[in-house]
């Protein structure tokens, strides 16, 4: 039974962890003095997601997200 649980969850696609990321760091949930801190730690977990992923479509779509963040 068990088992039949945890079958049913499937782990997440790299793209969707990607995008998953990109819609945080282009609409944060907080807004006002937060909000850079907020983003500050997206950003974070995202890169530490990059070492996470294996689709080259993914990385290359969530570097280039960082990469607009840093330039800001």
């Amino acid at each position: 039974m068990r088992e039949e649980r945890e079958n049913i969850i499937e782990k997440p696609t790299d793209m969707e962890v990607a995008l998953y990321y990109i819609r945080l760091l282009r609409s944060p949930s907080i807004t006002g003095e937060a909000l850079e801190k907020e983003k500050e730690i997206y950003a974070r977990e995202a890169a530490k997601a990059l070492t996470k992923i294996s689709n080259p479509f993914a990385i290359q779509l969530l570097k280039r997200e960082l990469d607009k963040l840093n330039r800001r």
